[in-house]
């Protein structure tokens, strides 16, 4: 029904089906396949498998692609290259070389320099959307509980992103959602299939379909019940009974030979396979053995240099092991001259490997992998990841059983160190940074153990930190910079070169000791290595510390002070060439400028970073600019309308990549820019979507942001008891509040404090405006709060300090929301008739530009103002009452009418 549909609506579907090892995904599949044969429709039927080790990133997108254009695993690279150019030509798409270079650097043909995550993820994608254009695709993954993140993240792409007739059809044990819990989640166009084990009088049906003519009935009633409903051990079960000759076929019929209480029967799936290895002759078992430690795919050629004897003798063996059900053929072959086959199922696979000695283990990796290393040396580059994964393995067997011979248990941690470090280079190439993060990890690990040269060890952790940060624990990341630092600190003859290492090496640690809140000790280490620079000419490194020392001061304060040093770097990274450190410095000034509240400069700052950052295609600052240039102009008072295109185009490349962090960034602006408007629902499913993106990552301080933005969205809806919830988890796990968000703190104990006790809110807040701690550009969101709360409480001094500290920012400010919002609060100061009607103005005003909540909040105070002077009050009450029923929010402040602050006027207010 799926196939037919996506055919008919020329729509993709992801189709996951799920069940335990055994249960029949790979049988269900293999019926669909010859179902969709049958029709008079063509189908396209793409297949690729994901492997519990030795795989390469992307590896079952990789082996449907290799297939479809018909290159071998020994294809030379000018061979594979031309097959996959002359496969995308005929597809129609010769005139598309991003799209031809980015599949090269799927299949590791060439690099993907240049290319981000959402450009490799466009381009796989159109070309599977070229095979549907000529014929509805069917993409097989299985197995993908083993898949990488990154394979997972384009399969959900895919199914969000795709145009075109495309069966994305996942098989996966129930691992997969202890991995990804929101499998699919959210999309109308992806459905699960659980299998679950047949009940008895199905597996009654298996066995008598097993055997011609059936089992005799006190066999098959035993092997159900051990079966317990898994076909595959159903299956096995009576294979073994015919290998052990307990049934024997005769008269038309399968008889009994022997008792079946003669005969140990095994209790569970991998001893009943366990038995049937141990009973075959030890040839056959060696040749499984020796195939399990390729994987579940191998080659007779190879299974015959592992063996040491000749093909057809191989070959013979296994036809012996395919007659017994054990390995399946496979057409057609990854390899030119060599026969494929697979075992029929990965769980004999493993059993097979579990029986091999752990002794033999070792030197049988080690010759899989130097096979490889012959066998496919042209293409090493596609293969790196899986020979990392041969010489890891060797080594690990290697160590346990340590032998007399040191020099060779050496030899083996340097191959291991040597592929392991450019397999994390491959996965990062393709922006697989989990799988990037496991290879420079071992990488790190052998160069250690090995005690190589400072200069080489320093320049693995710069790379392991660039292909990593972020994925691996701090701690550890850490301790590698500050290892990798320490021996070059060690060198007696260090070159500028060497200096220049040293000055990378320190600014990528500061980073982590900051993240740690040491930030003293973080901008210590960096102002060492300044000095140790000077003096002397402009230097990318100098420049890089100088910039990095700026970024901790308006990162945590004092911001004041950041300034003066970014210009430096600026200017240092202009003169020795450093482009890159230029706009990156730039940017940050742009932002420090912004919290010391001069948005104008701060926005022209920010927007000439963003064309830098264009311009040189650097996707990490850009990343930064969809996320400051919008809110810094937010902050200046431009209105959403002209904010919003460049958010959208922010987060749909967020989205597209999976920039899980970018993207909760972008969706929390969002969120603050249309819950200022009144467009609550959309704020709050854009708050909803930024924690559920930062949840992704695990990064506390930014879910706690993203709380919090939901609790500010509920406050407005008039959901208190939920915003106070979010509230305490968000401060629950956030760190050390920085600059730039100390002040929300306040504002929320404020508002929750307000019902109960106004004049202790008013206060709280108001003297929480004037902490040198707070970065000014806060003070736009939260001074109107104060200056509302005092014009109820008739509290003229607080309202006029709260006033100050406002129009301190907002004059400085340039858009026209950021105009009209200072009319607003400036004519709360008169608190009378003629105030009134500037409100009303006012209100008129933000209605006309869509800012509706806000135009409530002005009427809500026009009616106050009003009730004061003796004026009918209603008219205002009522434009208020629309505008808040039309945003689906409450008065902040108190339901109307607002009488009990009718006489606040003549109180006698406290000193400020």
């Amino acid at each position: 029904e799926t196939v037919r549909r996506i055919v008919s609506d020329g729509r993709p579907h992801l189709v996951t089906v799920i069940g335990s090892a055994g249960v029949g995904k790979s049988r269900l599949t293999w019926e669909l396949e010859k179902y969709l044969d049958g029709l008079p429709e063509t189908f396209y039927w793409r297949k690729g498998r994901c492997l519990a080790y030795a795989q390469a990133s992307f590896s079952a997108l990789a082996d449907a692609v290799k297939a479809d254009a018909r290159i071998l695993d020994d294809d030379a690279p000018a061979t594979a290259a031309a097959k996959l150019e002359a496969r995308v030509g005929e597809l129609g798409s010769a005139a598309d070389p991003a799209l031809l270079r980015a599949v090269e650097a799927l299949l590791a043909l060439g690099p993907a320099t240049g290319l981000g995550r959402d450009q490799l993820f466009d381009a796989w994608r159109r070309y599977l959307e070229l095979l549907a254009h000529e014929n509805p695709l069917v993409l097989v993954q299985e197995d993908i509980h083993w898949g990488d993140e990154g394979l997972l993240d384009f399969i959900e792409y895919m199914a969000r992103w795709a145009e075109g007739p495309i069966v994305l059809l996942c098989l996966a044990r129930h691992e997969l959602l202890e991995l990804r819990p929101t499998w699919g989640g959210g999309m109308p166009n992806a459905a699960s299939i659980v299998l679950e084990p047949l009940d008895p009088a199905e597996s009654a049906q298996l066995v008598d379909a097993l055997l011609a003519g059936g089992l005799p009935a006190e066999l098959r009633d035993r092997v159900v019940t051990l079966a317990d409903g898994n076909p595959l051990f159903t299956e096995e079960l009576v294979r073994m009974f015919v290998d052990r000759g307990v049934l024997r076929f005769g008269d038309g019929r399968w008889q009994l030979a022997r008792s079946v209480e003669e005969v140990e029967i095994p209790g569970s799936i991998h001893a009943v396979l366990a038995a049937r290895l141990d009973g075959l002759p030890a040839v056959e078992k060696r040749a499984a053995q020796n195939a399990a430690v390729v994987g579940r795919i191998f080659w007779d050629a190879l299974i015959s240099h592992l063996s040491r004897q000749g093909t057809s003798a191989t070959g013979e063996v296994l036809r012996r092991l395919r007659v017994k059900e054990l390995v399946v053929p496979r057409q057609p072959s990854a390899l030119a001259g060599a026969a494929e086959f697979g075992f029929r199922h990965v769980l004999i696979r493993d059993v097979a490997y579990d029986s091999l000695p752990k002794r033999d283990r070792a030197a049988k990796h080690l010759d899989v992998a130097r096979w490889a290393e012959e066998t496919l040396a042209d293409r090493q580059e596609e293969m790196v990841e899986l020979l990392a994964a041969h010489y890891l393995a060797a080594l690990r067997y290697e160590e346990e059983f340590a032998g007399p011979d040191p020099e060779r248990l050496r030899e083996l941690r340097r191959k291991t160190y040597t592929y392991a470090r450019r397999a994390g280079a491959r996965a990062d190439d393709v922006y697989n940074k989990e799988q990037a993060a496991r290879w420079f990890r071992v990488a790190v690990e052998q160069a250690r153990v090995l005690d190589l040269p400072a200069r080489e060890r320093a320049a693995l952790a710069v790379e392991y930190d660039r292909a990593a940060g972020g994925y691996e624990p701090h701690e550890a990341m850490r301790a590698t910079l500050e290892d990798a630092l320490a021996l070059m600190s060690g060198l007696s003859d260090r070159s500028a070169e060497d200096e220049q290492h040293v000055a990378t090496l320190r600014g990528h640690l500061a980073v982590y000791l900051y993240v740690a809140d040491e930030v003293e000790a973080a901008r210590a280490l960096v102002r060492e290595g300044i000095a140790t620079l000077e003096p002397g000419p402009p230097t990318p490194g100098r420049a890089g510390l100088r910039a990095r020392l700026g970024w901790t001061y308006w990162r945590a304060g004092p911001v004041a002070e950041a300034p003066s040093i970014l210009r430096q770097a600026i200017e240092e990274a202009r003169a020795c060439g450093a482009l890159d450190v230029e706009r990156m410095a730039l940017h940050d000034l742009g932002v420090a400028t912004g919290m010391l509240g001069d948005a104008r400069k701060s926005l022209a700052l920010v927007e000439q970073s963003m064309e830098l950052a264009r311009a040189a295609n650097d996707r990490v600052l850009m990343s930064r600019c969809y996320i400051n240039v919008p809110a810094i102009a937010y902050g200046n008072g431009e209105t959403t309308e002209g904010l919003m295109p460049l958010c959208v185009e922010g987060l749909d490349r967020a989205r597209r990549s999976m920039d899980h962090v970018t993207a909760s960034w972008i969706a929390q602006n969002i969120a603050d820019f249309l819950a200022f408007e009144g467009r609550l629902d959309e704020a709050l499913a854009y708050a909803e979507e930024a924690i559920v993106a930062a949840g992704a990552v695990g990064d506390q301080s930014r879910l706690a942001n993203c709380i919090a933005e939901r609790a500010y969205v509920r406050l407005l809806t008039g959901d208190r008891e939920g915003a106070r919830v979010d509230v305490v988890e968000s401060r629950r796990l956030s760190g050390t509040p920085e600059p730039q968000s100390v002040i929300y703190d306040a504002m929320f104990d404020a508002l929750f404090l307000w019902p109960d006790d106004p004049s202790a809110a008013c206060r709280s807040i108001s003297e929480a405006l004037h902490s040198p701690d707070v970065a000014p550009p806060s003070l736009l969101d939260t001074a109107p709060n104060a200056v509302r709360m005092a014009l109820r409480l008739g509290d003229a001094a607080r309202l006029a300090g709260s006033l100050a500290a406002y129009v301190a920012v907002a004059e400085r400010c340039g858009g026209p929301v950021r105009a009209i919002q200072r009319r607003w609060l400036e004519a709360l100061r008169a608190d009378d008739a003629s105030a009134a009607s500037v409100l009303r103005t006012v209100a008129h005003e933000f209605e006309a530009i869509g800012y509706r909540l806000p135009a409530a909040d002005c009427h809500a105070d026009a009616a106050l103002l009003a009730r004061r002077a003796g004026l009918d009050p209603t008219g205002d009450e009522a434009e208020a009452r629309r505008l808040y029923t039309a945003c689906g929010a409450v008065p902040l402040l108190g339901e109307l009418p607002e009488a009990r602050w009718t006489g606040a006027a003549e109180t006698t207010a406290r000193p400020a």
